[in-house]
């Protein structure tokens, strides 16, 4: 019956060839030479030009055949691949996840689709969901307690009554306009990490120039998320009723800041930071610890590290005796709590004109990092 059917329904078929499944899962790091293989502690930047700055590392550690650089199409998902397209406040962030062998075809795939025309169809109910969404933004206290902390630390910040402002404006045709100018001036930052060898990792930097052909963003529009620098012995305090006015939880967050980056020993101060901050504080046995870290470079220092250098850098960066110290307090009070009659410490320097604060604050330059190491309580 099965070798000549009288009839064939045409529903009834295999599925199509996928094309994304793999075909090589061989380990890079096996096939390479030693040299090439050892050298990988740090990314190397392989594209450095006026558009675009690309940087490679090879996995020698985990040696998966996969690579996390989330999905377009189904036979992609089927096939352990995918892509994710987010927003981070002024940036867009891409990224591309799965077998190295297709992620080539993942991504031709990717920049195809991108090339279509937007559907603006959906508009008025995608510009309905935000409105919402920016009206519910921060009816959780711990969620207001990190506004409060973003609001103070970053130069530029834009409030949800200011977003909102905007939004209620928008049009489609504002929309249609804006598109272009986006991706008139760009500067793309990669990073290929992964089970790829730098000749796949250059082929891949190729595609996205090839698939961008926009004027390079100026050196000035690139970083605009500058940090406020803290003083020696800062410890001022921002704080807010809750905006749920049921909301009976008071939250209070406390900051230290770090300034790890400017020094040459950064990945120890960063390894000590963790230690103290996110293990000592779970977990008391010390000598338990040295044996976890999620790097080679940082398992290397932490095994140098004693208990005597984890109390001098707690002594240098946080207690309120060192002026080392800076720290910013952030604290939501529940709907019972009155503000007037809360104690603070003669110390505690309350921000009361939040505008001034910032006017009078230096701020860390695009070449200079930080780090804000978050307590909560």
């Amino acid at each position: 019956m099965w070798n000549d059917p009288q009839e064939i329904n045409v529903s009834l078929h295999l599925p199509a060839k996928n094309e994304y499944i793999p075909r090589d899962l061989s380990i890079r790091s096996d096939v390479l030479c030693l040299d090439i293989a050892a050298n990988t502690s740090h990314p190397r930047c392989i594209l450095d030009e006026p558009l675009m700055k690309f940087w490679y590392k090879l996995d020698s550690t985990f040696k998966l055949p996969l690579d996390e650089l989330n999905g377009i199409t189904y036979d992609a998902n089927i096939a352990g691949l995918g892509t994710s397209l987010s927003v981070y406040k002024d940036k867009l962030l891409l990224e591309v996840y799965g077998f190295n062998d297709k992620l080539p075809a993942l991504c031709h795939k990717f920049w195809k689709q991108s090339k279509v025309s937007c559907q603006f169809d959906r508009f008025e109910v995608i510009k309905e969901d935000m409105e919402r969404a920016c009206k519910k933004t921060n009816m959780d206290p711990w969620s207001h307690a990190k506004y409060l902390r973003e609001q103070v630390l970053l130069q530029n910040f834009y409030t949800v009554d200011q977003q909102l402002t905007v939004l209620n404006g928008l049009s489609v045709s504002d929309l249609k306009s804006f598109i272009p100018e986006l991706f008139s001036k760009l500067y793309l930052v990669g990073l290929f990490h992964g089970n790829l060898s730098e000749q796949e990792a250059t082929s891949l930097a190729k595609l996205f120039k090839t698939n961008f052909s926009a004027q390079p963003l100026p050196v000035e529009l690139m970083y605009k998320d500058h940090c406020i620098c803290l003083p020696p012995y800062a410890n001022p305090l921002i704080d807010a009723s809750v905006k749920n006015k049921s909301e009976t939880n008071s939250v209070t967050e406390l900051y230290f800041q770090i300034e790890w980056a400017v020094r040459s020993d950064y990945i120890r101060s960063e390894v000590m930071t963790d230690l103290l901050m996110h293990a000592i504080v779970e977990e008391p046995l010390f000598d338990q610890l040295r044996t976890r870290s999620s790097s080679e470079k940082a398992a290397e220092e932490l095994r140098s590290i004693e208990k005597e250098d984890v109390i001098n850098f707690y002594r240098m960066y946080f207690q309120q005796s060192s002026p080392e110290c800076r720290r910013l307090a952030t604290c939501v009070w529940g709907c019972n709590t009155d503000l007037i009659r809360e104690v603070r410490p003669g110390s505690v320097q309350v921000i009361e004109d939040l505008a001034a604060f910032k006017m009078s604050s230096n701020f860390f330059g695009r070449k200079t990092c930080q780090k804000v190491t978050r307590l909560n309580s």
